[in-house]
C-alpha cells in the first residue's frame, strides 16, 4: 500500500465521498477498519478498495485521488494501531462541529468498529479478558450516541470529549489484546 504518513481528516474524507457518490460516513468507514485489524485480519490494496466502495454502496473508485485517500486510510490506519495509543487518532468531525454531529460521529464511529470486528471474526469470549469483554460492551452502547439529542452545554462537550478518549484509548488496548505475536519457544533455552 502507500506510504503517506497523514491520516486523512473527517472532512477531507467527506469531501470525497460527496465527489464519488458514496452512502455513508468517515467515521463509520474508519470505525470498520478499525474493527477488522483489531480483529487480526489484513486485507491487500485491491480487497480494501473493493471494501470500502461495498461499505460505502459504490463502484471501486476508477480515479487516483479517491484510490490513494483509502490506500492512505488504511496504511495509516494500521501504523497507527500498532505503534498504540499517542499516534492513533479516530476519524470524527472536529471541534468547529457542533457536539450533536461530534457524538453522532462517534456513535457511527463504535457502530463501524463493531461492524469490522465481527467481519474479521473477532470474538467475544474467554480469549478476551474482563476488560476487554467490557469495552466492547461500552463501544455497543456508544451506538447509541446517534439517537441522543445533545445540546451546546460545556458539561455535553466535557462529556464528548471523555467518551472520545475512552473509546481511542478501547480501540488500541482491544488490537494489542487481539494482535499480540505468539514468542516462537526456544528449544535450547535453558531455565534456572
Amino acid at each position: 500500500m502507500s506510504s503517506s504518513t497523514a491520516l486523512p481528516d473527517f472532512d477531507s474524507l467527506s469531501n470525497l465521498f460527496i465527489q464519488i457518490g458514496a452512502l455513508g460516513s468517515p467515521s463509520e468507514l474508519h470505525g470498520t477498519l478499525c474493527g477488522f485489524l483489531t480483529a487480526g485480519r489484513r486485507w491487500s490494496t485491491d480487497d480494501w478498495l473493493k471494501q470500502s466502495a461495498q461499505l460505502l454502496d459504490i463502484d471501486v473508485p476508477e480515479s487516483a485521488q479517491a484510490k490513494t485517500a483509502l490506500a492512505q486510510l488504511y496504511d495509516v490506519t494500521l501504523r497507527q494501531l500498532e505503534e498504540g495509543v499517542f499516534e492513533f487518532t479516530l476519524i470524527v468531525p472536529d471541534d468547529d462541529y457542533a457536539v450533536a454531529q461530534r457524538s453522532q460521529a462517534l456513535g457511527s464511529w463504535c457502530y463501524g468498529f463493531l461492524h469490522g470486528y465481527g467481519m474479521g471474526g473477532g470474538q467475544v469470549d474467554e480469549n478476551l479478558d474482563e476488560d476487554a469483554r467490557e469495552s466492547i460492551q461500552d463501544l455497543s452502547r456508544f451506538t447509541q450516541l446517534s439517537d441522543m439529542a445533545l445540546e451546546e452545554q460545556e458539561s455535553d462537550e466535557a462529556d464528548l470529549m471523555e467518551l472520545l478518549e475512552y473509546v481511542r484509548v478501547v480501540a488500541i488496548m482491544l488490537f494489542t489484546a487481539c494482535n499480540q505475536q505468539e514468542q516462537p519457544v526456544n528449544p535450547n533455552r535453558t531455565l534456572h
